[in-house]
């Protein structure tokens, strides 16, 4: 699906991400953690239209995979969890998963 939309998944950006910061990087992006990762959003809208083998979520990031700015976020990092500050009266509070998907030293670990 990734490939389909011209992007890449936000998860295999943080593939070298180590086993201690995993959990931390996994609940910062929370639901959008399988998200796709698109170089420009407007450019694939009419993409949109037509998708129907998608899950019923389908979260996309516009930005660039070989420099990834996570900076974008207002986030407080709590004991085992993070509070994202998304606007002024949207806040998710998200805690360290405990099998995180992001780090492939996390995922190796599992096994």
């Amino acid at each position: 699906r990734a490939e389909r939309v011209g992007g890449g998944l936000l998860s295999q950006i943080y593939d070298d991400v180590s086993l201690e910061d995993a959990p931390y990087f996994s609940a910062l992006y929370g639901p959008s953690r399988h998200a796709i990762v698109v170089p420009d959003l407007s450019q694939i809208a009419e993409q949109l239209e037509g998708l129907t083998d998608c899950p019923e979520d389908l979260y996309l990031i516009e930005g660039d995979p070989q420099s990834f700015d996570d900076s974008v976020f207002s986030v407080d990092e709590l004991e085992k969890a993070v509070v994202v500050k998304i606007a002024d009266r949207q806040w998710r509070y998200s805690r360290f998963p405990s099998l995180p998907i992001f780090g492939r030293a996390a995922r190796e670990n599992r096994i």
